[in-house]
């Protein structure tokens, strides 16, 4: 005849099988246990113990702080207002660096004009040499536009209205370039006498 769980959990317990709850389970007492009918003692004996301490920490994360709706909102608005005052400065920054593309042609080509000047007398208002070209025909035999390609170049008299004696070099901004929404310095020059155009865009 089999023994009954009662008479099992009782020689288990004598032979310290069965003790006290492991911390942190809700099992019940061996005392509790025995006095179980049969059928409810085999259906407890089925379930898996459960720990307290799992519900506790689940708990515990779903009460987490995390950011409400307001708070991302404020944040966007402050990106938003940060975003609206760095680009514009940076987009200046970038505008001024490419300046710098116009100014060296600018000064390599009144280099040439004054070299120039010293060949022949006067200066002149040819900037590309032809290809079949010769002596002051051929000007100052360099290309008409700036070393980053961003403005076109041209020459002509300047304040005096005669090449003999005056010079004035043109960059202007090329719609195609990095430079097409420098509007504000869209046009820089300089003339024989080393002056400068706009002042405040050099």
């Amino acid at each position: 005849m089999t023994p009954r769980p009662q008479a099992r959990l009782a020689r288990a317990e004598a032979a310290g099988a069965v003790g006290s709850p492991t911390p942190g389970f809700d099992a019940p007492s061996v005392t509790a246990l025995t006095a179980m009918p049969g059928s409810q003692l085999v259906t407890f004996l089925r379930t898996p113990l459960r720990r307290p301490g799992l519900q506790r920490m689940t708990t515990k994360h779903a009460d987490l702080p995390g950011f409400t709706l307001i708070e991302l909102m404020v944040i966007v608005a402050v990106l938003a207002t940060i975003t609206m005052v760095a680009y514009p400065t940076y987009q200046s920054y970038v505008r001024e660096s490419g300046r710098g593309d116009a100014y060296s042609a600018l000064l390599d080509l009144a280099t040439r004009q004054e070299r120039y000047f010293s060949t022949y007398n006067t200066y002149t208002d040819v900037i590309v040499a032809a290809s079949d070209c010769a002596g002051p025909s051929c000007g100052l035999a360099t290309t008409d536009l700036s070393p980053d390609g961003d403005y076109e170049l041209s020459a002509s008299p300047g304040r005096t209205g005669d090449l003999a004696t005056s010079f004035l070099l043109t960059a202007k901004v090329r719609s195609v370039g990095r430079q097409a929404d420098d509007e504000r310095c869209a046009v820089l020059t300089i003339d024989w006498r080393g002056e400068t155009s706009p002042t405040e865009c050099w």
